[in-house]
């Protein structure tokens, strides 16, 4: 029976030594700011230098938060784009949480002779939440859509790589994603699905909707 005892003493120890080596990992959390405007950066690139697994982006208020860091010092890389590059050193002991404020600055180009390409802060935001998005995705920000002229949500909408627009009296009515009839769509506004107003399919007529009323088109395609 000695054996057996010995046996599970050990696998207790290591049982212990294992929680032990768990309870000291510590986390990182804080928010990503424009240090000119003061406004949060949603979609920003939040990682570990050297590391290809530990990384995250911002949510929709800025913050982040990263999760099981060994103790020790780490180097918080932080980027968007149109901003430089930022650094954070942060130090882990006895598995603490830490939280930073990151506030980036733009980045500015100098030389004798420029030629600037000017971009809008919400569509470079809206540009960075499509390139980390999970799917194939096309985002536009408020500020884009009102550059242009459309006369209804259908047409701003149609702008977007593969996608076309049914037509009722020369408007634009229902939206078509890569050849799909409308009523394979399935549309949303602020999250909540909106009712289909077609008697015969599912489709939604998007001519009742103005560009004015926008804060930003989402266009999520499926593989």
């Amino acid at each position: 029976m000695k054996p057996a005892i010995h046996c599970l003493v050990l696998f207790v120890m290591l049982l212990c030594s294992a929680f032990s080596a768990f309870a000291q990992s510590g986390t990182v959390s804080g928010i990503v700011t424009d240090k000119e405007e003061g406004s949060t950066l949603p979609g920003a690139a939040v990682y570990l230098q050297g590391s290809e697994t530990t990384g995250t982006v911002t949510d929709i208020d800025g913050q982040f938060i990263l999760s099981g860091l060994s103790e020790g010092e780490h180097i918080v890389m932080v980027s968007f784009l149109g901003f430089v590059v930022q650094e954070v050193s942060v130090q882990i002991s006895g598995g603490e949480s830490v939280n930073i404020k990151v506030e980036l600055e733009a980045d500015v180009v100098l030389g004798q002779e420029v030629i600037v390409t000017g971009q809008a802060l919400g569509q470079a935001k809206a540009i960075n939440q499509q390139l980390n998005a999970e799917s194939i995705s096309n985002i536009v920000a408020a500020d884009r859509i009102q550059e242009l002229p459309d006369v209804n949500a259908a047409e701003a909408i149609a702008r977007l790589p593969g996608v076309s627009i049914n037509r009722s009296g020369g408007e634009g009515q229902k939206i078509v994603v890569r050849g799909l009839e409308p009523k394979f769509n399935a549309i949303t506004v602020n999250g909540v699905r909106m009712p289909a107003n077609d008697a015969n399919d599912r489709s939604v007529d998007l001519s009742l909707i103005s560009p004015e009323m926008l804060e930003g088109i989402e266009l999520f395609k499926a593989p």
